[in-house]
């Protein structure tokens, strides 16, 4: 049933559609009043581990959060791309991500800085 829910045109499918996914295409995350809502979730955590895109005109496909390029949405991949300190991008992803682009690979963990302060931390005189 979800596979139709994903792929028809017809009106019950598109229903569906609206009624669990956000405005991306992703499906919600939140909870629904419904029968068949957590059958859906089920289905879906199961399903979306081989769900690939092929690529036509790219209307329905997510850049980010759909396989369409590798084994993994691209908003999965950061960690996928590094080996060590050194950054290893796929040949299909090269065009997209040229070296030259690339940050240089800090020490430790992944840190959220404030690009509205030279030093990167946030402060309220610099909002």
């Amino acid at each position: 049933m979800l596979w139709k829910i994903l792929n028809s045109k017809e009106e019950w499918a598109q229903f569906f559609n609206a009624k669990f996914k956000d405005k991306y295409g992703l499906w919600i995350t939140s909870w629904k009043q419904s029968s068949i809502w957590k059958g859906l979730k089920w289905a879906w955590n199961y399903l979306k581990e081989d769900v690939r895109w092929c690529v036509g005109n790219g209307s329905n496909i997510s850049v980010w959060f759909d396989t369409w390029v590798g084994d993994l949405p691209l908003v999965n991949q950061v960690a996928s791309l590094l080996n060590g300190k050194v950054w290893c991008i796929p040949t299909e992803l090269q065009q997209l991500l040229p070296n030259s682009c690339l940050p240089e690979i800090g020490n430790g963990e992944d840190q959220m800085i404030w690009t509205g302060h030279k030093n990167g931390k946030f402060v309220t005189s610099a909002t």
